[in-house]
């Protein structure tokens, strides 16, 4: 139902709530058909909220390395090898972006214009592929360490993606893939 939401393009959970509870559409009978199961009736959108609350994000990190092993493992990926191996771009980018301080892992940037921004960066290593396509992965989120509060993100950046990308898992660092820093 989640990747329903995304899918379809819907602007909000509620357009969702609404938009897909249409008979004509046969959405109920598609997501059973595709997801192996017999609902007899559509969660609301809250529902899957609250559950994606309670599994946490390991555990979608987790689904995000499984469907990226997969296609390997299927060699589904294999006509996209350069010189019989995987180019992997890694960079840092934005993730959450806050105009307040709301814990203490926010890393903090300090506008010309007096403001602070505060930051949940990430850093990311996508597979890349010559038709434009970039498989995530890994991801691992750039924090600050307990009891030390960098004060301007833009001079601590390059060392934070370094330190973060030792907690990446092995088979990233594996020799089939050639990462190239972006």
């Amino acid at each position: 139902m989640g990747l329903l939401l995304f899918g379809l393009g819907l602007g909000s959970r509620r357009s969702a709530d609404n938009d897909l509870r249409d008979l004509e559409c046969a959405i109920l009978h598609n997501l059973n058909h595709l997801a192996g199961t017999q609902q007899q009736s559509l969660p609301v959108t809250k529902t899957l909220d609250h559950f994606i609350g309670h599994v946490g994000s390991p555990a979608f990190a987790q689904l995000l390395h499984q469907h990226t092993q997969r296609l390997l493992r299927m060699k589904a990926l294999d006509d996209f090898r350069f010189q019989g191996d995987f180019i992997a771009a890694v960079d840092g980018t934005g993730y959450l972006s806050f105009s307040h301080h709301h814990c203490s892992q926010c890393l903090t940037q300090k506008h010309s214009s007096g403001t602070v921004s505060y930051l949940h960066p990430v850093l990311e290593a996508k597979l890349l592929t010559r038709s434009g396509l970039a498989l995530s992965l890994a991801s691992e989120f750039i924090e600050n360490p307990p009891g030390r509060t960098p004060t301007d993100y833009q001079e601590q950046k390059q060392d934070c993606e370094l330190k973060a990308s030792i907690a990446w898992p092995p088979p990233l660092k594996a020799p089939s893939l050639s990462c190239a820093s972006v």
